[in-house]
């Protein structure tokens, strides 16, 4: 979990935002490390957005509540 949200921090600090953080896109090495996958609907800071606005999405489930307000 520590090496996820290290991923996840360093994703921040280059202004992007994953947007779709659930298991079944955290992947396991074979070496045993763990890997953050589907970056597919990620979006960059301050940059214009190829989703449209309001409309939900990523998996229900794992939606913050933010996103399922829209």
């Amino acid at each position: 979990l520590v090496k996820i949200a290290q991923a996840l921090d360093c994703a921040h600090d280059h202004n992007i935002v994953h947007r779709y953080v659930k298991p079944s896109n955290i992947m396991i090495d074979e070496s045993g490390e763990p890997l953050l996958a589907d970056c597919g609907v990620a979006e960059l800071v301050d940059w214009p957005s190829c989703t449209v606005s309001g409309a939900p999405t990523g998996t229900p489930l794992y939606l913050s509540p933010q996103q399922a307000r829209a």
